[in-house]
């Protein structure tokens, strides 16, 4: 079980990740495919689930009015993906191994750090 401080660090750096996440996300739906009613880029959330031992964060794009978002991530028989979801997670995913190193190294350091 993790201490209260663990947790707090822990919740610390999921909401840095959420964040570089939806802004690099939002950033893609911006420029392509470039904005033109906005209702793309607004419905663009994270969903974080929380488990004892486990932490996901997703990216999620669509709803009742931008019901299109799929069309525009993976494309159409008509149109090219955009993939400006995964472009999101490509750039993204590159500096989480670093700040969940960084994250750790705070435990190897000081063990009693985690309760």
């Amino acid at each position: 079980m993790l201490s209260w401080k663990a947790n707090k660090k822990r919740e610390s750096l999921a909401g840095e990740i959420r964040s570089e996440y939806l802004k690099e996300a939002r950033t893609n739906a911006t420029y392509y495919p470039r904005i033109r009613t906005k209702e793309l880029y607004k419905s663009i959330l994270w969903i974080q689930k929380h488990e004892p031992s486990k932490l996901a964060i997703t990216l999620q794009a669509g709803n009742d009015v931008a019901y299109y978002a799929i069309f525009v991530e993976e494309g159409t028989s008509r149109m090219a993906p955009r993939r400006y979801l995964q472009r999101a997670y490509d750039k993204v995913n590159q500096t989480v191994p670093g700040k969940i190193l960084k994250y750790m190294r705070t435990y190897l350091e000081d063990p009693k750090y985690y309760g």
